[in-house]
């Protein structure tokens, strides 16, 4: 399921602690132990000697090579941080997911990686993974897994029972649906 990886992290950035991955260990060609000058932090410009290059274990999923993940590491890292269960969905569906910008995207993830319990989320939930596999097999004409009242119902904070101009916040939902009964 999972692999720990030695990847080798460069001093990048103007602080000492701003690191990227570059490549996986065995791939690395430079000398170790070069060393770069960088500020201690954000707000301290004191100049201090750091290696140029770390190497670290990270832990990621089986079928990720590490030199895809250093291409795209922030987009992977987000996609994981935005569920606790999201790094063990299927490769099919972080692949699709990871595709997909903004706020649209942590919302997938949250419907794709938590369990469901209503039929219609389950429904929700089918309908992306299915989106997910034709995406990786460029078999979609779409750009996006659901429309847009779809997604408005995973996100809870617009829905328009009455077709009015008037959202409906998170706080009111239930009382919103209770009208309707």
């Amino acid at each position: 399921m999972f692999k720990k990886v030695k990847c080798v992290y460069l001093a990048d950035g103007e602080n000492s602690s701003t690191q990227s991955p570059i490549c996986g260990l065995e791939d690395f060609t430079g000398d170790l132990s070069q060393e770069v000058l960088r500020c201690v932090s954000y707000d301290n410009d004191m100049k201090i000697k750091i290696p140029k290059y770390e190497v670290k274990e990270i832990w990621l999923p089986e079928w990720l090579a590490v030199d895809e993940y250093c291409q795209n590491y922030i987009n992977w890292k987000f996609l994981w941080a935005y569920h606790k269960k999201s790094a063990q969905m299927s490769e099919t569906a972080q692949r699709a997911l990871i595709e997909i910008s903004g706020e649209m995207k942590y919302w997938l993830v949250q419907l794709v990686a938590s369990d469901t319990r209503s039929p219609f989320r389950t429904n929700l939930k089918e309908q992306v993974l299915v989106w997910c596999a034709k995406k990786m097999n460029n078999d979609t004409p779409y750009a996006q897994p659901l429309s847009g009242k779809q997604m408005d119902c995973i996100i809870g904070n617009k829905w328009n029972y009455k077709a009015t101009s008037e959202g409906v916040s998170r706080s009111n939902v239930g009382v919103q649906i209770e009208s309707l009964v």
